[in-house]
C-alpha cells in the first residue's frame, strides 16, 4: 500500500514541481530534450490540476494499486507455501526410499 500512496501523493502534489525540475535542468544543461519533457509535465500538471474528476481518479488509482499490491503479495505467499510443501514431500519421499533401502 505504500507504493500506491506514494504514486497518488506524487500525482496530487509533486507533478508541477517535477516540471520545474526539468525546466531548471534545461537551463543548467542546455539539452533540448529536457525542455520537451518540461513542456509535457507542465501541460499534464496544469490540466490534471483543473480536471473536475481529479480526486475521484486519484482515489480509484490508489484503490487499484493497493489491490494489485495485495494480490501480488498474497500470490507470493501462496507460491512460497506450495514450494515449501513440495520440498517437504520430496524430503519425505527420499527418507521413505532410504528406509526401504536399509531394510534387508
Amino acid at each position: 500500500m505504500a507504493i500506491s500512496t506514494v504514486v497518488v501523493l506524487y500525482l496530487k502534489f509533486l507533478l508541477p514541481e517535477t516540471a520545474g525540475l526539468f525546466y531548471e535542468l534545461y537551463h543548467l544543461l542546455h539539452i533540448d530534450a529536457l525542455y520537451w519533457v518540461y513542456s509535457v509535465f507542465k501541460v499534464v500538471a496544469v490540466y490534471f490540476d483543473q480536471w473536475p474528476a481529479q480526486n475521484l481518479a486519484i482515489g480509484l488509482l490508489w484503490l487499484l494499486l493497493s489491490l494489485f499490491s495485495y494480490w501480488k503479495h498474497k500470490r507470493r505467499i501462496v507460491n512460497n507455501t506450495k514450494t515449501a510443501q513440495s520440498a517437504n514431500s520430496i524430503k519425505t519421499a527420499q527418507s521413505a526410499n532410504s528406509i526401504k533401502s536399509t531394510k534387508p
